[in-house]
């Protein structure tokens, strides 16, 4: 009896231990920042989507954990998938605007959400709805088009797009073809688009 009593003191003292050190890794973590490239909005704050939330953490190497960029449309296109996660995109946002501004192409970060969101705003989501800005669905393939070919006619692009991830560049054209798939069949369906984040 005496034996269950400790096995069952022991059992409390682990579990007990690692929920200790689960909130010390949370609270160590730091909040993700991609600096002035995407806004407080793009970042969580301030989208109107189900995938909206607040700023994400980042993992060990530096990647965003759970911060996707995917396209929304309206009128919704029926039937059309994002297949991609989108990750690759949110990872390499300020290179991504970087290469593009050298390459005088239009940054698919155009397209995201650059309001600057209010220190007085108490409801992300509420002021995220007041968000109005679409773009015709051809511009923003004519965009990620531009963005993949010059990434893919870069000499230096697995070096560039691949410094923290080995698939880096193979899955950022990835997230960068199934996107260009979605916009092209949204502007054959006269929709517009803009891309979300969450």
């Amino acid at each position: 009896m005496l034996l269950i009593f400790l096995l069952l003191l022991f059992l409390i003292l682990i579990l007990l231990l690692l929920l200790l050190l689960f909130v010390v890794q949370k609270a160590l973590v730091p909040a993700y920042d991609v600096g002035d490239t995407i806004r407080n909005s793009a970042l969580g704050f301030g989208v109107h989507s189900p995938r909206a939330g607040p700023a994400r953490a980042m993992d060990a190497e530096g990647h965003s954990m759970g911060v996707e960029i995917y396209p929304e449309f309206n009128p919704p296109v029926r039937g059309l998938i994002y297949e991609a996660e989108g990750k690759a995109i949110a990872d390499n946002v300020d290179r991504i605007e970087a290469f593009s501004k050298k390459r005088k192409i239009r940054p698919v970060t155009d397209f995201l959400d650059n309001r600057d969101m209010p220190d007085d705003v108490d409801d992300n989501e509420e002021w995220s709805a007041t968000r109005t800005d679409w773009y015709p669905a051809a511009e923003g393939l004519h965009a990620v088009q531009s963005l993949a070919q010059a990434i893919r006619s870069d000499p230096k692009a697995a070096e560039r797009w691949n410094m923290e991830d080995p698939d880096g560049l193979e899955t950022l054209l990835s997230d960068l073809d199934d996107l260009a798939r979605c916009l092209g069949v949204a502007a054959t369906r006269g929709a517009k688009f803009r891309l979300g984040v969450g």
